[in-house]
Formats: structure tokens, C-alpha cells, sequence
């Protein structure tokens, strides 16, 4: 028999039922796990539509800004309307974008709504396409179980959840740029997975997350998720954890600095003020304040925390920088690699369009100039898009204050860079042909006996060839680096002399 029916025979037997064991007769474990687990869905899944997303009049996200600009993706928004038709997005005015995402269950597994991988390039790759990065929102809101478990029980349950994240992070994109993609050089390919990292979600009540059990857990899981990130040393991924304000650094909760520290001084390397980082990685604090011995990763991981500030956040945002500036266990470098590393999330509602009333636009716009002075970047819940609530007024003060003072895209940029696949291919076709039929007029007599028709076609393949260069040049986001240097000039030297020596010395044959 099981646990429960011996204590009920002993109840009986001694003449009374103990309230637990009543309980337990009530509501059994198995139907208690289930009920829990539903209660943490707030959105059905069972039905929900595949998330679609258009790009809405923009191009890439501009590599020069220092700060996070982070962008939630629900997986029940829908597009305007009735829900049918693509949501707009403007792209290029974030860096990151969260698919929420995974649900936890008890047992380690994960649910996940359909479409979640993306399939057939689908949203994914319209995130990629645009220079930003995508990462996979883990949620749990009920840790009533799971704080609980212990030795074994936990070893197990960390164990499915580890192999369900490993295989969610390997998912790779199936759609046609993915297979052409094999034909470019391996340093000029675009992401090959649908996911560059992942973001972490618990939400405990206040006294779960004062308990050892919840500590335990939460900390053996974000170090597994480290773990699975440091078996691909030569892959970029991202870290987030988010961390509730009002829980921030308590040194009574498992959000204590303490171990947020440890988390990200074991997930992170030892950084370098010379280092080539991953052009998606724009923590400015990062090779500052992250340089020291402490910082033991294995792999290239980027760790940021967000933290919600809830609705009116004149308060909340200032709340939040206090709580690291007054605090024993955040002190010197680890302050500040911290506040590099922690992105304040405003939550804003949806609804019919219509714009900030001017009070409220002031208070944004002084949360975002405070924000992008203080922390590492701003996070919003949900992704402001214009035909939803206050999106576009938000959109508009998000670009004046973290935006507008870069170098902007020109139009023929806004193409190009989207498309940056199909030029990349082309200038790789156009190189390959014109050396091929360069060597050949070079080499073989009979094809210099066509004439001024050949020479026509080289020219218009030269001339093409460096059309496309141009494009590929100008606008590529992975050459932002090369642009800023002296090396196109050193290029243009070298071939000029080259050019000239050869010109020079070679042996001219006097007509017959």
C-alpha cells in the first residue's frame, strides 16, 4: 500500500485523522503536481498561434551602441487586427529580442508552445537577418515542489532539464539561407542556431525565495545552464537571469550579490581591454571591470540580470541603483561589473494605439536618460510595436535617448543589410568568375584571340564585382570593425603598387 493508505490505517485504527493526512486524501501528490504546474500558466498554450514578425520600415540594429536595448517577445502576442497577419517590429532598434518561451514542469521537461524553434526560418530569422540576437525565456512561477527536492531527486530532475536546454540551444535554422550559407567562407556566416542564449525566469514568491530549498535549486540549475554553454567554447551565448527589484542583492533570498557574482564570474572568461569580442556582445563594462583571476569561464558566455521595475518606475529605477550602491557583499570592481551588467525592465500595457499622455512620456524619458547613464541597458515588456498601447511614443523617446546620437543607416544601408546574405554570395560568385576568366585571358592565347568582346566582359565583370564590393563593404554589419581601421587603405596601397611594379616591369613585345 501506498505511504498515504498506511497512515490512513493507523489513523483509523488510533480513532482519529490527522490533518495532513487528510489533506493528502483530499488533494494526492500526482494531482497536486498538475494543479500547480497549471497554475503557472497564466497564457494557454494549447491553440496559441506561431509568432510572426515583419520587419516595419527598418534596417539592422547599428553595432556601435555600447548599451542593451532588449525587446520581449510573449508567445501569445499576435499581430494587429485579428491576430492573423505579421506583428511590425522595428528591429533595428533593439539589440536582443526574448522568445517567451519554455515552460518548467516538475519533472525537468519543458513546455513549449508551437513554433517555438522557429521552423523555416519564421521569426527567427527576421531577428537574425536585422543584427539582433534571440534568446530563449525559461519561466517558472511555482517552486512549491521543486524547492523541495534534494540529492537525487535533484540530480535528476537538473539532469532532463540540462539535456532539454542543450537540444533547445542546438536547434538550427532550416530555411533556405541556412543551406546556402555552406557555400561562404566559415567566418562570414550568419548564425547558424535559432537561439543565441538563453534567459532565465523564476518568479518565487518572497518567502520561496528566502528558502534553502528554492537556493539550491536555483543555483544548481543556473550553473548547469553555464555548464551546457561551456561545452561549445568557440559559440558566442548570453546569460540572462532575471532577479525581481524588490529581491535584488537580500541577502535573505538566493538573489543575494553573492551568488549573482558567482554566477557570472564562473559563466563568464577573463576579459582583456584587446580583445575581439562577438560583435552582439556590447557590455562596455565588460573588459573594464571583468578582468580580474575571479573570472574562471571556459567558454565565451555574456551574463546580464534584468529586473523588472514594475509600473511607475521614476521610484523604482532609483530604488535599484541604491541597492547596489549600499550593500557589503557588492563592493569596488564587482559593483561595477554588476551595474554594467544589469538591465532595468519597464513594463508598459498594450491595448488600442494611442500615445503617451505627456506626463507619462516625460517619466520615460527621464527613466531612459537616468537608465542608460547608470545600468548596462533597458529592457521592455512587452516589445513596444506602433499599433499596440503607447509603442510608438515609446519607440520614439527609446530613439532619442539611446539611438539618435549614432551614426544612422543610409537607405541604401536599410536594404543592403538584411539582404546581406544574397550580396555576400554574390560578391563571392563575382571574385571567383572574374579571377577565373582574369587567369584564363592571363594564360591561354586562344581566349586573348576573342578580342575586345572578352575584354568587354571583364570590364563588366570588374565593374560589377566592385559594385557589390562596395555594397558588402559599406553596409555589412561584420566588417564594422574592419571600416573603422586603416586596413582598406593599406589594401588600396598595396594593389596600387602592385599594380604599378607589374605595370613597369613587364615585358612589352614590340608589334609585328
Amino acid at each position: 500500500p501506498a505511504p498515504v493508505d498506511k497512515a490512513l490505517q493507523a489513523a483509523l485504527a488510533a480513532g482519529r485523522v490527522p490533518l495532513a493526512t487528510f489533506l493528502d486524501m483530499l488533494l494526492p501528490e500526482p494531482m497536486r503536481n498538475e494543479i500547480t504546474e497549471l497554475a503557472g500558466v497564466t497564457h494557454p498554450i494549447a491553440g496559441v498561434q506561431p509568432l510572426r514578425l515583419v520587419p516595419e520600415d527598418c534596417g539592422c540594429s547599428l553595432p556601435d551602441i555600447q548599451n542593451e536595448v532588449i525587446g520581449f517577445l510573449p508567445y501569445w502576442l499576435q499581430g494587429p487586427g485579428d491576430g492573423k497577419a505579421p506583428m511590425p517590429v522595428r528591429f533595428d532598434k533593439f539589440t536582443r529580442l526574448q522568445y517567451m518561451g519554455a515552460l518548467l514542469r516538475n519533472t525537468g521537461e519543458f513546455v513549449r508552445p508551437p513554433g517555438w524553434n522557429s521552423p523555416g526560418g519564421g521569426f527567427a530569422r527576421q531577428v537574425d537577418k536585422h543584427g539582433a540576437g534571440l534568446d530563449l525565456v525559461l519561466y517558472r512561477r511555482d517552486f512549491h515542489e521543486l524547492s523541495r527536492l534534494s540529492g537525487r531527486q535533484l540530480e535528476g530532475v537538473l539532469d532532463i532539464a540540462t539535456a532539454e536546454v542543450r537540444d533547445m540551444l542546438a536547434e538550427r535554422h532550416d530555411d533556405w539561407q541556412g543551406k546556402l550559407e555552406v557555400l561562404l567562407p566559415p567566418g562570414w556566416r550568419e548564425a547558424a542556431y535559432v537561439y543565441d542564449g538563453v534567459t532565465v525566469f523564476f518568479d518565487p514568491t518572497d518567502a520561496e525565495a528566502q528558502s534553502e530549498g528554492f537556493e539550491r535549486f536555483y543555483l544548481a540549475f543556473l550553473m548547469r545552464l553555464v555548464a551546457v554553454m561551456h561545452e561549445q567554447p568557440t559559440r558566442h551565448f548570453q546569460l540572462n537571469v532575471v532577479v525581481p527589484q524588490h529581491l535584488l542583492g537580500d541577502a535573505s533570498t538566493a538573489f543575494r550579490f553573492k551568488n549573482l557574482m558567482q554566477v557570472m564570474k564562473r559563466a563568464e572568461r577573463r576579459r582583456s581591454l584587446n580583445e575581439d569580442r562577438d560583435p552582439k556582445d556590447r557590455s562596455a563594462a565588460a573588459a573594464t571591470y571583468k578582468s580580474s583571476a575571479d573570472y574562471v569561464g571556459q567558454g565565451d558566455v555574456s551574463v546580464r540580470f534584468l529586473a523588472p521595475l514594475g509600473v511607475g518606475s521614476d521610484l523604482g529605477k532609483m530604488q535599484l541603483r541604491s541597492r547596489t550602491d549600499f550593500n557589503e557583499e557588492l563592493v569596488g570592481e564587482d559593483r561595477m561589473a554588476l551595474l554594467g551588467s544589469l538591465v532595468p525592465l519597464l513594463l508598459h500595457a498594450g491595448g488600442p494605439a494611442a500615445p503617451l499622455p505627456p506626463a507619462q512620456a516625460e517619466s520615460l524619458d527621464r527613466d531612459l536618460v537616468y537608465i542608460g547613464w547608470s545600468f548596462g541597458g533597458v529592457g521592455f515588456w512587452p516589445v513596444p510595436v506602433a499599433g499596440s498601447g503607447s509603442g510608438e511614443s515609446q519607440l520614439k523617446v527609446l530613439d532619442t535617448r539611446f539611438w539618435a546620437f549614432l551614426v544612422q543607416d543610409t537607405a541604401f544601408c536599410k536594404f543592403v543589410c538584411p539582404m546581406r546574405l544574397p550580396f555576400r554570395l554574390a560578391l563571392e560568385a563575382l571574385l571567383l568568375a572574374t579571377g577565373a576568366a582574369l587567369l584564363a585571358y592571363g594564360w591561354n592565347c586562344r581566349v586573348r584571340r576573342l578580342g575586345q568582346l572578352y575584354l568587354v566582359g571583364l570590364w563588366a565583370a570588374g565593374i560589377a564585382t566592385l559594385a557589390v564590393a562596395f555594397a558588402v563593404f559599406t553596409c555589412d554589419p561584420s566588417l564594422n570593425q574592419l571600416r573603422k581601421g586603416n586596413v582598406p587603405l593599406l589594401v588600396l596601397i598595396v594593389v596600387l603598387v602592385v599594380g604599378g611594379v607589374v605595370f613597369t616591369f613587364k615585358r612589352r613585345v614590340e608589334d609585328p
